[in-house]
Parts: C-alpha cells; sequence; structure tokens
C-alpha cells in the first residue's frame, strides 16, 4: 500500500488540518509530464473532466495524485483530480501524523470513491 508522509510539524499537530478540494484541475499545457508548462488552466469538477480511460490514468508519486494527459484538436491537455486511492493515502497520511483531520471543500464535486473513502476513515471498514 502507497503511503504519504507529512513533515513533523512545530506546533502540536491535532492543531493542523489537511486541506484537500474536491475539484480537479484542467490545464493546457506545452509538453506532456509531471512538470509540463502551464499554458492556462482551469478548477472543474472531477466528474466533468472528459473521458480519458482510453489514455490511461498517470500518478504523480511525490504528492500521491492522479492525472490525465490527452490531446484534443491538436492541443495537450493535463487534469489533475482526487480519486478514491488518492483519498485514502492522504488519510491515512492524516492519521499517522496526528493531524486534527481533513477539511474538504466544494463537496458537490466529490465523488462515490472518494465519499466512500471517507466513510471507512471516520466509521472504519
Amino acid at each position: 500500500m502507497e503511503e504519504i508522509s507529512f513533515e513533523q510539524p512545530k506546533s502540536d499537530p491535532k492543531k493542523l488540518i489537511l486541506g484537500v478540494p474536491f475539484y480537479g484541475h484542467k490545464f493546457t499545457v506545452s509538453t506532456f509530464g509531471i512538470k509540463a508548462p502551464k499554458v492556462a488552466g482551469t478548477s472543474v469538477p472531477s466528474v466533468s473532466l472528459p473521458n480519458t480511460t482510453g489514455y490511461g490514468t498517470k500518478w504523480d508519486p511525490a504528492s500521491k495524485t492522479p492525472y490525465w494527459e490527452w490531446m484534443a484538436g491538436g492541443v495537450k491537455y493535463q487534469a489533475w483530480y482526487e480519486n478514491g486511492e488518492s483519498m485514502r493515502i492522504k488519510l491515512a497520511g492524516v492519521k499517522a501524523a496526528g493531524f486534527g483531520g481533513m477539511g474538504m471543500w466544494k463537496l458537490p464535486w466529490g465523488t462515490e470513491p472518494i465519499w466512500t473513502e471517507i466513510d471507512r476513515y471516520v466509521n472504519g471498514p
């Protein structure tokens, strides 16, 4: 199982809350790859991102975040978002670090796999 770890804070970790948005970021990029230069971007609901399953989900090992890359009309795009797997990893990191919890925003944009992982974190398996 993949894990994420956070640096030990200088203050009481129970006073810290990890913020995670329930939206994705869709970017126009000049090249593909994790550090692709962004040309333009916007926040979008993850569920509204185009069906890019044919391109395969990619994974950023540093941030534990999934993303897609695709071309449409000669334009290169990337979309970064949270899914159930990334949420599970981040919630486990929050617990291991002893943080006070996790805060989310744009709640209507959360997908079922994300809510499932939150439910498991709060209520157990």
